[in-house]
């Protein structure tokens, strides 16, 4: 709020505050349910990867950051008490998803949109902030592509309405996952990714699925301001 009064006259119209379409609303609900499978396959190819080991101690440092930030978040969802369920939605879906977009998409992707005069090179940075931010660098691949699908959500849109409902999904499917295994399945840590959980057949149609319900996107919101969709 205080960079889009500092670099705006107009700071709600600069943190794209603009009223969103409802079939759009869905429309990127849709989208960021359909990447789910590719995101979790990406999860598991980016926990497999290892540095040289003259990288050794900043992969330690990774790992150690990894293992601090994934204990944290488990103290604060372990629990099966109902009030304790509805402040982690609160805490875990509401807060990020509008604090989040805000800072990432509402106010340093527009930032380096106007620096760099080029609004994919912008989407492409914020994404990249955006996963570093979380300093949870072995699921840092599938939060950066997170990231861009949110910000191309804003670019598209015209509104943070829509990056905001998507996040906001995202962190809730989390949620009901963590709860799921936690009931069903205690052995497993809903936190890591689990090997041989993916499929590159099921993340390459999640692509395609992503793909069209993005272009049904565009062409509702390209409606609405009368642009072409192309």
């Amino acid at each position: 709020i205080l960079a889009a009064m500092l670099f705006s006259a107009k700071p709600r119209q600069w943190l794209g505050f603009s009223k969103p379409e409802d079939k759009a609303i869905v429309l990127a609900i849709l989208s960021l349910i359909a990447i789910q499978p590719f995101i979790t396959w990406l999860a598991e190819v980016n926990s497999q990867i290892t540095l040289p080991e003259s990288f050794a101690a900043l992969s330690e440092w990774m790992q150690a950051s990894e293992k601090a930030s994934n204990s944290l978040i488990f103290q604060f969802l372990d629990s099966s008490n109902p009030s304790a369920i509805l402040f982690n939605v609160f805490l875990i879906a509401i807060i990020p998803a509008l604090g989040e977009e805000m800072l990432f998409r509402g106010s340093i992707q527009p930032l380096l949109a106007g620096i760099l005069k080029n609004k994919h090179l912008a989407v492409l940075l914020t994404a990249i902030l955006f996963s570093a931010m979380h300093l949870q660098f072995l699921t840092f691949l599938p939060r950066f592509v997170l990231g861009v699908l949110l910000g191309y959500m804003l670019v598209y849109g015209k509104s943070i309405w829509y990056p905001i409902a998507a996040h906001f999904t995202n962190n809730a499917l989390s949620l009901i996952i963590f709860y799921y295994y936690r009931k069903y399945k205690p052995e497993l840590n809903p936190l890591e990714p689990t090997p041989g959980e993916s499929s590159l057949l099921l993340a390459i149609c999640s692509v395609l699925l992503l793909c069209v319900l993005m272009y049904y996107f565009r062409k509702t919101i390209a409606a609405r301001y009368k642009e072409p969709s192309s």
